[in-house]
């Protein structure tokens, strides 16, 4: 039994015959649910979802019937208890949740195999994340060598623009910044250069030649053991300390070079005055959005990997029957998943995107039905069909034996994933046209 010391606006709900509770700002729980009494679901949506749209919640059997459901504007600490429906006897649900997006578009997420009684917590670990800069610097350079690379570095990576009488513009998320300045040369090395303390508004100029020797970077070379061929990797620079959140990257050395891969080696060349702790990304197999093609990611973050190591799964194919969407998959692997999407045909831009996860046990989804009540609020959900999109995705998480251990971590977390998860290996699969 679920026990509260302050509940506020307690309201006793029910959709399609089926009551649960909704507790509106719950400040204390004292004791987990007792599956007994209520068996379905608790979910608590903190401020996962902005206040001003409808956000929804809908929970499912293995075949899509809606057990139970309701619409909600996401104000605060939002509960929903869902009872467990009288002739409901499997241990098993499907979970779906789902928001307005700033440009209109729907995004559905749907989560299949939760226990049955489990407690979730949803979180958006992005809310105070900038969303754009708070102004630019000016910034000038000469005497540059001869480079094969060159990027400007700031703080969250908001950018720069090169000016036609020469310089930059380079962005801020923030003040008191520094600006990064990395060259990687032809032989493979790299130097690197740091304007300290920019405020918005500064002109800052920089002679390569005199005063402002460049540093050499940290050379490392990780060797891939995959035996497939380099597709293309991503290294972030973080400091010392911190979360891995986008906000926080002090550097952003993704590739575009043929000197980032060498004898089957991952070539990275990093700032270690700057940059003490990576997320590093190495990617391996056929080309992006290649009809039939399977690529290979292992993301790590932390210190950089000693290799990087090829997924022990393999997709065969992925089949679609009405609703009903089928993987054939071997191996080792936590979870998988897929996005469907409904394109508007006119402007080109997305209506909708669903986005399914499944664990590795069951290996097909069926597509649950929407409830009234998400199609009373978003009507042209009634009208809008879903087609496959990009890749069909088998992963196994570092942090996590299997995907029920997966999901209970990540939904009981407030933190970006990658602040409680060191990475995952995954194989993406496009299905053949």
């Amino acid at each position: 039994m679920i026990k509260f010391k302050a509940w506020f606006n307690l309201v006793p709900l029910s959709f399609l015959g089926i009551s649960f509770l909704f507790i509106f700002s719950c400040e204390e729980s004292e004791e987990v649910m007792n599956s007994d009494k209520y068996g379905l679901l608790s979910g608590t949506f903190h401020q996962e979802y902005e206040p001003d749209v409808k956000s929804f919640i809908f929970v499912s059997d293995y075949n899509g019937n809606v057990l139970a459901d309701t619409v909600f504007n996401n104000t605060g600490d939002d509960q929903f208890v869902f009872y467990m429906p009288e002739d409901f006897e499997n241990d098993k649900i499907t979970l779906t949740v789902g928001t307005q997006l700033e440009d209109g578009s729907l995004r559905l997420e749907t989560n299949t195999n939760i226990a049955v009684g489990s407690e979730l917590h949803f979180y958006n670990p992005y809310r105070d994340e900038p969303t754009s800069s708070i102004g630019s610097s000016y910034l000038s350079l000469s005497n540059i060598p001869d480079y094969d690379r060159f990027r400007i570095n700031t703080q969250g990576l908001p950018g720069d623009e090169p000016k036609e009488e020469g310089g930059y513009d380079v962005f801020h998320y923030f003040e008191n910044d520094d600006i990064l300045l990395m060259f990687t040369f032809d032989d493979g090395s790299a130097g690197y250069y740091v304007v300290e303390n920019v405020q918005v508004g500064d002109t800052n100029t920089v002679d390569l030649l005199n005063g402002a020797a460049l540093t050499t970077a940290e050379h490392v070379e990780v060797p891939n053991n995959t035996g497939l061929p380099y597709a293309y990797r991503n290294h972030y620079g973080f400091a010392a300390t911190g979360s891995y959140i986008q906000s926080n990257i002090l550097a952003r050395l993704i590739s575009s070079s043929s000197t980032d891969y060498s004898n089957d080696n991952f070539v990275i060349n990093y700032p270690s005055a700057i940059t003490q702790r990576f997320r590093f990304e190495g990617v391996v197999g056929d080309g992006w959005n290649t009809p039939g093609g399977k690529q290979f990611r292992q993301r790590t973050v932390g210190d950089l990997p000693s290799s990087i190591e090829k997924l022990d799964a393999d997709i065969i194919s992925f089949d679609i029957s009405d609703s009903r969407y089928s993987i054939n998959a071997t191996g080792s692997f936590d979870q998988w998943g897929f996005e469907l999407q409904n394109i508007n045909e006119t402007s080109g831009s997305i209506n909708a995107r669903w986005i399914f996860y499944n664990n590795s046990d069951s290996l097909t989804i069926s597509r649950p039905e929407i409830p009234s009540s998400v199609l009373s609020e978003y009507s042209v959900l009634n009208d809008i069909s879903f087609s496959q999109y990009g890749t069909i995705r088998v992963i196994d998480w570092f942090c996590a034996d299997n995907y029920r251990q997966w999901t209970n971590l990540y939904f009981s977390n407030d933190a970006y994933y990658l602040d409680y998860c060191s990475g995952f290996r995954e194989l993406n699969y496009w299905p053949p046209e």
